[in-house]
């Protein structure tokens, strides 16, 4: 998602100062809210926080898998969620990691249709 919003802000007259400005939203604003084990303060480029939530989501995946905190059927809905979507927010594997069995498979069925993660998420009408 970042990548997504880092490729936009390129196309952008004023990409510099934006992503500049962006940046600080997300070491101020979002930081309080995070994971205590984000390092964001010494970030200075949207590059630079990008390729270190990109490290920690992996790092944070393979402790879980460790730990055994993730079910095969969450293992499998990860892997084909990247597999479709690319990186995934920390936020939907931590979703993941703490969903009962009903909710992996309405999410996995899900994805045979979504064409967004919003919509693999969903909830029924």
């Amino acid at each position: 998602m970042v990548g997504d919003l880092i490729e936009q802000l390129k196309r952008h007259p004023n990409a510099e100062r934006m992503g500049h400005d962006f940046t600080l939203f997300v070491k101020h604003v979002l930081k309080p809210a995070a994971r205590t084990d984000l390092t964001l303060e010494h970030m200075e480029s949207l590059n630079e926080i990008h390729s270190m939530l990109r490290n920690r989501v992996e790092e944070w995946t393979k402790e879980w898998f460790e730990q055994g905190q993730i079910t095969d059927e969450s293992r499998m809905l990860v892997k084909l969620l990247q597999k479709r979507f690319g990186d995934l927010p920390s936020t939907i594997l931590e979703k993941i990691n703490s969903a009962s069995e009903q909710e992996l498979e309405t999410w996995g069925f899900n994805l045979l249709d979504a064409k967004s993660l919003d919509e693999v998420f969903k909830q029924p009408d």
